[in-house]
């Protein structure tokens, strides 16, 4: 397949392929449909042409495809949409194409990688604060929640990405909390990929702030999971980590348990951390700590 190299790819395009193969996206023949949706995939991974695809009005055809019935075609066209979302660009115009509510609906698929893109494409568009306020009207907060405990790793992590930007609207935080997200979230913390477990961790440092979240991260068991993780070497998961934990020690019946799963050493390491948020965290959690509990202070 030419559109599967990059250089091929280009040659597509410049010899006038794109027009056609956005015109049998609209074929009734099912085998031309799979083969113009496999082929576009393959040319959008290419940035010029991903600009130069929805310039030519291909988004429309492809949405619609979202629906069929065939599941590799399905699988084609939601990757092609995934490479699409790469440019933030385009955003906007998915969304108007009426894609989100087939996006949400396809991390139900049955097929995994399926599941994949669509989760790829949700992560992207969540970072646009008005198409995350979409997003969780169309059903995809609890969806995404669901999907944390895929049995596929990929799955998991691109499901907590789009979780960790939908959890930066305060609108969100107590939704993805009723929505059940906490306990996989917290099981994230122990996954084997580190960049997972920044996520999770960020995603639950995102849910402490809003009022009201506190007691019910607490009730999960996070502080378990948090407080191993201030020994981290990655600075990313300390900072998440330390600031999640200086949110909950905000209440002093939590400063006993963040103290007994074995907070302070670290924190005394890393309350002279050279990056000053961490440093700030960890501050702001040992005088929490300390103003609650005299037992800390002597």
């Amino acid at each position: 397949n030419i559109s599967a190299n990059p250089v091929g790819r280009q040659d597509v395009v410049r010899e006038g392929g794109l027009p056609p193969l956005i015109t049998l996206l609209r074929s009734p023949l099912k085998n031309l449909q799979e083969q113009a949706a496999a082929t576009i995939r393959n040319l959008s991974a290419d940035d010029v042409i991903k600009v130069k695809f929805v310039q030519e009005g291909g988004l429309g055809p492809l949405v619609t495809l979202l629906e069929v019935t065939e599941p590799l075609t399905r699988e084609h066209v939601v990757a092609a949409l995934a490479n699409l979302t790469m440019d933030s660009t385009n955003d906007e115009s998915i969304v108007q194409a009426g894609a989100l509510q087939s996006l949400v609906a396809l991390l139900k698929d049955q097929s995994i990688r399926t599941q994949e893109h669509a989760a790829i494409c949700l992560r992207n568009l969540s970072t646009n604060a008005e198409i995350k306020v979409k997003i969780v009207q169309k059903g995809g907060l609890s969806a995404l929640v669901q999907l944390l405990q895929s049995p596929d790793i990929v799955v998991r992590e691109h499901c907590t990405v789009a979780l960790r930007n939908l959890s930066s609207a305060d609108e969100n935080k107590a939704q993805i909390v009723r929505d059940g997200g906490l306990p996989p979230l917290i099981e994230l913390l122990e996954c084997d990929e580190e960049r997972v477990v920044v996520e999770a961790a960020v995603a639950l440092q995102n849910l402490s702030m809003l009022s009201g979240n506190e007691a019910a991260i607490v009730q999960a068991g996070a502080v378990r999971g948090l407080v191993p993780l201030l020994s981290s070497e990655d600075p990313a998961v300390q900072d998440a980590v330390s600031g999640a934990l200086a949110n909950l020690s905000s209440f002093s019946d939590h400063d006993a348990k963040i103290v007994q799963a074995g907070a302070l050493v670290p924190l005394a390491r890393l309350i002279l951390s050279p990056h000053v948020v961490i440093s700030e965290h960890c501050s702001a959690l040992l005088r929490n700590l300390t103003a609650y509990n005299a037992e800390i202070k002597m």
